[in-house]
C-alpha cells in the first residue's frame, strides 16, 4: 500500500528575504523561487593560476534564505549570506558568513583580492 502524503499549501520554516526581513508562510512555489540559484547568487569570481592554468579557484557568495546563526544565542541579527572557496585545496573548507548583503559583497571582493595577492588560508582568515 502506497501512502500519500499531502503537499502543504504553505510552508513556514523561518525564511528571510535578502534584506533580513522574516517571511511568513510561503507557498511551495515561493520557496522554490526563493532557493533558485539565480535568486541566491550575490557574487561569483574565478581566479586562474598563472603558474597552472588548469588550477581555477572559484569564490562563491550566496544568499542562504534562512538564518544560519545556530546556537544558544537568539538575539543576533540573522546570518543570511555565505562565501565559500572551491577548486583549490589550499582553501579547502573555507567559509565565512555575513548578516547583510553589503557585508557579503564586500567580504567576497576582499577574499578575491587577498587570493590574487597570494595570501594563505591563515592570512585570509586573520582578515575576518
Amino acid at each position: 500500500m502506497k501512502i500519500q502524503i499531502p503537499k502543504p499549501d504553505t510552508i513556514k520554516a523561518g525564511f528571510y528575504d535578502r534584506q533580513g526581513n522574516k517571511l511568513g508562510e510561503l507557498t511551495p512555489e515561493e520557496v522554490h523561487e526563493l532557493f533558485d540559484i539565480k535568486n541566491r547568487r550575490v557574487a561569483e569570481s574565478q581566479i586562474i593560476s598563472s603558474r597552472d592554468p588548469i588550477c581555477r579557484t572559484r569564490i562563491s557568495t550566496v544568499f542562504l534564505g534562512f538564518d544560519h546563526g545556530f546556537g544558544p544565542l537568539s538575539d543576533h541579527s540573522p546570518i543570511l549570506f555565505e562565501t565559500m572557496i572551491f577548486g583549490n585545496k589550499k582553501f579547502e573548507n573555507f567559509q565565512i558568513r555575513y548578516c547583510t548583503e553589503s557585508e557579503a559583497l564586500a567580504g567576497h571582493n576582499k577574499i578575491v583580492s587577498l587570493i590574487q595577492q597570494g595570501k594563505t588560508l591563515e592570512e585570509i582568515e586573520a582578515e575576518f
